[in-house]
């Protein structure tokens, strides 16, 4: 344990304002919080040297607190109290690490010692990303009277649909994520092949290959369907009980880009009062997880517009609801969101923007045949061309870029050239011609395919991608369907081998201009791996070990117009083709 920083000045030089702090700013020392079941957590406190009680930014992080040292400075010199906290279990906090479950009582136990501290105010703003956005969210329904507004980036208010989409896992996320977070030492961490990890049946005992046994990683992957165990990790329903103004932030390459806007919209909808329904405030930038703030995001530089000071973000979101400064925040639209393409900011009252309209692109041709000439249009076919391929677990199409946290089979993510995915053989690829004129899509996205399958249970795995007059296919969009969760998350059904079902895959969202010249792709398979699972296509339970080779039948015709749904702004685009 380390031992109390007790009352050491810093000289700090951090600005507000564009003044540069030469006095010394901050006091800082170690304090240990003691929950209601006993269990104590390492704080740190940062104060400003001035006399008198301050608004508190707090944050509580599984992430070892001594890493946002500096940033916890910088916001000491903006005259605000800073509260950096272990979460229980991690680091020099005590208790058992379980993620999350604890979070909502730690949380709340917290808050109320920080609002009856000698140099607070009463007024507490949460802040932090990704499981340190989520620990705001699982203790805002613990209602301290102390917290006054939430700044939750890049995070989650229902867990499962982090760890979940269409039913399909985040096995490149989870995997790694659990096995750093619970290794007995770095070395134990580095021997793991998470390659062969990720393949390992059946998949809820992964952990088998990493020598260690990990409670929650077990739990996660075996409760497939949404259920009582995730019922605790979701605060959506308590939604109607908050009364909290929140600052939403994420980036459209980031797995959290669709609960981050869900969260917004059902606060801004839902909120306990109007005060706090009309003070919710969502920035959607063109960032990956790690990205945030920042021009360069995978294969592709957006520009100085990309980049964004979030911490000064931070202290105008909060200088007005902590403080009470009329600088100008509740009168702005509450919506600033970023298009590629354009690589420029644009400002809206609703999401997706009010002037959209959704436009259907039909699929064509034959993608994968003797022509290779699958196409894209706004008039459906008027052939009965079926594309088929196969969906083989032991040969998944690999994960390049998209929403994640670094797949470990490729190791990129973000947006990356998918033209070496798209000549793999099992990929189906769809192309519009190239358009006269620009077009930009702005909110979610949608494929709508008909398709019969010889398996019980079987993936699809769509892409939505930008082709450059070059040839440069950027992903710029991507969503997945698992077959046995079409229809519910909750009650879960397996597929009747050759029934040609409709299956409604989502997208989630997006913002991008795709300029004249540009063509439209939409990119069809059976896998994303390991940015998700692999279906085994057995349609067995959790301890199946077996695999199946499915054969995919997709239609596409007037019969079964297999589309997808953009959601096209009237305002920016000249007109639609």
């Amino acid at each position: 344990m380390k031992c109390s920083r007790f009352l050491s000045l810093v000289f700090l030089a951090a600005w507000t304002s564009g003044v540069v702090a030469t006095e010394p700013a901050v006091i800082e020392r170690t304090v240990r919080v003691q929950l209601r079941d006993g269990v104590r957590l390492s704080t740190d406190l940062y104060l400003p040297a001035a006399e008198g009680r301050f608004p508190t930014l707090l944050m509580r992080t599984p992430y070892n607190k001594n890493r946002v040292q500096d940033r916890a400075r910088r916001l000491t010199a903006f005259a605000y109290a800073v509260v950096i906290q272990d979460c229980r279990g991690r680091n020099e906090s005590e208790g058992e690490f379980y993620a999350y479950i604890h979070e909502g009582p730690d949380g709340f136990d917290t808050q109320e010692w920080v609002g009856t501290q000698p140099w607070s105010d009463g007024k507490i703003g949460t802040f932090g990303g990704s499981y340190v956005g989520g620990v705001q969210w699982l203790a805002a329904p613990y209602g301290s009277r102390y917290v006054k507004a939430m700044a939750p980036r890049a995070t989650f208010s229902n867990f499962y649909h982090n760890l979940y989409l269409g039913g399909a896992l985040r096995v490149g996320l989870i995997g790694s994520w659990c096995a750093g977070m619970t290794a007995p030492t770095p070395e134990a961490r580095a021997k793991i092949d998470l390659n062969q990890s990720y393949l390992h049946q059946p998949l809820y005992k992964m952990d088998e290959t990493f020598g260690w046994r990990i409670p929650m990683l077990r739990d996660w992957v075996a409760h497939t369907s949404y259920d009582d165990y995730w019922r605790q990790l979701d605060v959506e329903d308590k939604f109607p009980e908050l009364d909290l103004p929140a600052y939403h932030i994420v980036g459209y390459y980031d797995f959290f880009l669709p609960e981050t806007i869900k969260s917004y919209k059902m606060m801004a909808r839902l909120a306990k009062t109007e005060h706090a329904r009309r003070n919710q405030k969502m920035i959607l930038g063109p960032w990956d997880h790690g990205t945030i703030g920042k021009r360069q995001v995978g294969e592709i530089d957006f520009g100085p517009q990309a980049m964004l000071d979030w911490d000064l973000e931070l202290k105008r979101w909060f200088d007005r609801q902590l403080k009470g400064q009329d600088n100008g925040v509740e009168r702005e639209p509450p919506i600033r969101y970023f298009v590629m393409g354009l690589n420029d900011w644009r400002e809206c009252y609703r999401w997706p923007p009010q002037a959209t309209r959704s436009v259907n692109y039909y699929l064509n041709g034959n993608a994968k045949g003797p022509t290779d000439d699958g196409g894209l249009s706004l008039t459906p076919s008027t052939s009965d061309a079926v594309d088929t391929f196969l969906s083989d677990p032991a040969t998944p199409i690999p994960s390049k870029g998209g929403r994640g946290v670094a797949p470990s089979v490729v190791g990129d993510w973000g947006p990356w050239d998918q033209r070496g995915i798209e000549a793999l053989p099992n990929v189906l690829v769809y192309t519009s011609p190239p358009l006269a004129h620009d077009l930009e899509v702005v909110g979610p996205v949608t494929a709508t395919l008909f398709l019969a399958t010889d398996a019980r249970d079987t993936d699809l795995a769509i892409k939505l991608v930008d082709v450059f007059p070059d040839g440069y296919a950027l992903n710029v969009a991507t969503g997945i369907l698992r077959g046995r969760y079409r229809n519910s998350l909750e009650a879960p059904e397996l597929l009747t081998p050759g029934k040609l079902l409709k299956w409604h895959v989502n997208l989630t969202h997006v913002s991008n201009r795709f300029k004249a010249g540009h063509r439209i792709r939409l990119d069809v398979t059976g896998s994303n791996f390991p940015l998700y699972d692999r279906n085994p296509n057995t349609g067995g339970g959790i301890d199946d070990v077996g695999t199946f080779v499915a054969t995919q039948k997709l239609y596409h015709s007037a019969a079964y117009p297999s589309h997808v749904t953009l959601p096209v702004s009237t305002a920016y685009s000249s007109e639609v083709e």
